[in-house]
């Protein structure tokens, strides 16, 4: 097959990346499959990590940085009472992966380049873990449909998300997970579905979805009834979290709390508001393409029960989307976590497109659906990427952030 490369091509493209990274980066795309172009997108992204450029001060990873400045003087007891502290249940610290990376990087370094390329060596191992089952499926060819799934399921949650590290890292594991769990029915990797909350607590969310999941695979009549209604009513979710987060303990609360208060609802309501008509329309088309390709599943899912693997994520998706649509309402939550069923969305695709031809029909519209979130994407990307990673040679893009 095309898509296999010799031992001899590997090796230059590796050899490539040393030289001039953007460019063995380029060719690497040609050939999704191979080996040496997964080594050379695990290259790519760390050094996208260690020259990002953390100076705005309206993103996350500015914040990330000062924290990271801050714990410079921290002491390894100090380190130790916060791990303490966060098992109580009733400590403001939410998550411990942060806070564990900035005490190892402190240990040998204050540059912060190293921690950003420490945040993308985690990012991207589970993110191409889950993409190695997305390029495995047989499938996979050089046809246009299949790299424009191929991006949809990348653009998902790009390289550019360690700007909001915790949430996005977690995002890529949980989806591995699921992979583990759901296609190969490799039970073991539940283990590594423990983890996700030690980076997001929210994740403990997607444990409990998977678990449920895992009890109620047969009754998939049932979870399109309620995905059918997941679409159309959401907003109790909010009054939910509301009236019920007072018997959490109180990590959880500060968790709901922060998601749900209706400050923060009426801060994004206003927020949305302001936006001019046509940047609302262009903001909402993404997820409601999302909803009709579950949709799309849905009528054609004789079709996709033919692949066991791709019927198993089906279904899968059914209980995760109804979760979504469910804490839709709730800010920076459901929303988000859409972000977990677009790569498993995908790889429904990538198994079912040749027999749906409205599937086909429907993915060719992604370029015009993503049109507005790809410009966005691009804009907030220019305020974060060192632009001599797009043309300049591997040693200078090291030895310029040696110093930070």
């Amino acid at each position: 097959m095309a898509l296999y490369d010799n031992r001899k091509n590997s090796k230059a493209g590796i050899f490539l990346f040393f030289i001039h990274p953007f460019l063995a980066f380029l060719l690497s795309l040609s050939n999704l499959r191979s080996k040496s172009s997964f080594v050379v997108f695990l290259l790519f992204n760390i050094l996208f990590g260690y020259t990002f450029i953390a100076q705005n001060e309206s993103a996350d990873s500015f914040g990330y940085v000062q924290e990271f400045k801050a714990a410079k003087n921290s002491t390894t007891s100090n380190y130790l009472n916060d791990i303490k502290d966060y098992t109580t249940f009733n400590s403001k610290i939410k998550d411990i992966y942060v806070i564990t990376c900035n005490y190892l990087v402190t240990r040998v370094t204050d540059n912060y380049h190293v921690l950003l390329a420490l945040y993308a060596i985690v990012f991207a191992f589970f993110f191409l873990k889950s993409f190695r089952f997305f390029v495995d499926r047989p499938e996979l060819n050089r046809s246009y449909i299949v790299y424009l799934i191929a991006f949809l399921f990348v653009f998902s949650n790009p390289i550019s998300n360690i700007n909001g590290v915790r949430f996005y890292t977690a995002a890529w594991l949980a989806v591995y997970v699921i992979f583990q769990v759901v296609v190969n029915k490799n039970y073991r990797f539940l283990i590594l579905a423990l983890i996700t909350p030690l980076i997001h607590i929210s994740f403990l969310s997607f444990i409990a979805v998977l678990l449920i999941y895992l009890f109620s695979i047969k009754y998939d009549k049932f979870w399109v009834v309620l995905f059918v209604i997941s679409f159309f009513v959401g907003n109790i979710a909010v009054e939910l979290v509301q009236n019920y987060s007072a018997l959490m303990p109180q990590t959880f609360q500060n968790m709901a709390w922060s998601y749900a208060d209706d400050v923060n609802i009426q801060k994004r309501l206003e927020s949305i508001q302001l936006l001019p008509l046509y940047a609302k329309v262009l903001n909402k088309l993404p997820y409601l393409f999302i909803n009709a390709l579950v949709f799309i599943f849905i009528a054609k899912s004789r079709n996709i029960k033919q692949d066991k693997k791709a019927y198993s994520t089906y279904l899968f998706l059914l209980a995760w989307m109804s979760f979504c649509n469910f804490t839709l309402p709730i800010p920076s939550f459901g929303g988000r976590f859409i972000a977990l069923g677009i790569p498993l969305i995908m790889y429904v695709s990538l198994a079912a497109y040749k027999q749906i031809p409205l599937l086909k029909n429907a993915l060719l519209l992604a370029p015009i659906i993503f049109s507005y979130s790809i410009f966005l994407w691009l804009r907030f990307v220019g305020t974060i990427i060192d632009i001599n990673l797009l043309y300049q040679v591997f040693p200078y893009l090291i030895i310029k952030n040696i110093y930070g």
